[in-house]
């Protein structure tokens, strides 16, 4: 598990677009919280790619995005028994990011979780909000907020 703060992996435009508008609405819905991104690399015959400074995923066109609130997160993260200081670290990021421009962004693959916070991507999450609404049938993302 890690958190990395000013670090954006390289999204292609469609995956950042409905990352962005899950975060977005998520954030209206409900306040702070992060974008859940669970992968599932089992089949790479059509497929987006992920690339963190450290991993490449491979995601499948529909992804599996969420928005959990930040008591949701503390929650989910629990789950994976990270230590406290970890979580602690998360959570204040949850408390402190600015979303209108940056997302709390936790991937999911397997047995791994990382955690990043995407900030100055080449698209803001209103604006991405803003274009998948205008773009909706082109899209129709699977989303939750929780």
């Amino acid at each position: 598990m890690s958190l990395r703060n000013n670090f954006s992996p390289i999204l292609n435009i469609n995956t950042l677009l409905l990352i962005g508008y899950t975060a977005w609405e998520g954030f209206l819905k409900s306040g702070n919280g992060a974008v859940i991104c669970l992968l599932d690399i089992s089949d790479t015959s059509d497929v987006a790619l992920i690339s963190t400074q450290c991993k490449t995923f491979y995601l499948e066109q529909n992804l599996n995005l969420f928005f959990l609130t930040k008591s949701k997160v503390q929650a989910y993260l629990q789950e994976w028994v990270l230590n406290s200081k970890a979580i602690i670290r998360i959570i204040k990021a949850v408390d402190d990011y600015n979303p209108q421009k940056e997302i709390i962004l936790v991937l999911k693959c397997g047995n791994e979780l990382e955690v990043d916070i995407l900030v100055n991507s080449v698209i803001s999450p209103v604006e991405s909000y803003k274009q998948i609404s205008r773009r909706w049938e082109e899209f129709k993302p699977s989303h939750r907020t929780f």
